[in-house]
């Protein structure tokens, strides 16, 4: 299961290679599925993604409200908007994830997507 690793740098700032949820798919680790669906409330076999930009996409992703403005704003992420951060990032539901992308769209902001 090979992905680029552009479908890996998501519009919010986060890095999907470090989500669980793709490294249970990629590594197609059961036991991990298994304890990931009492977390997020779902069934293992919804338990699947290839990153946030890929047409195999977590359910959460998949309907993000970050990944919807930036294409809405025809912009490659967060660190193109003007209005970052902005009540996407304010009300993100993962206390961790919201705390992510306050540190890495400055970050890509100086170093660019590829660092």
């Amino acid at each position: 299961m090979e992905t680029q690793k552009g479908q890996l740098a998501a519009p919010c700032g986060m890095y999907c290679g470090v989500c669980a949820i793709y490294i249970a798919h990629r590594d197609d680790n059961l036991k991990f599925k298994e304890r990931l669906t009492g977390f997020y409330s779902v069934a293992i076999d919804e338990l699947h993604c290839k990153g946030r930009l890929s047409d195999d996409v977590f359910s959460y992703c998949r309907v993000c409200p970050i990944k919807a403005c930036t294409a809405q704003k025809g912009i490659e992420g967060c660190h193109r908007c003007a209005d970052f951060p902005c009540g996407h990032i304010e009300t993100f539901p993962f206390p961790v994830g919201k705390k992510v992308m306050l540190r890495s769209v400055p970050a890509r902001r100086e170093l660019g997507t590829e660092r």
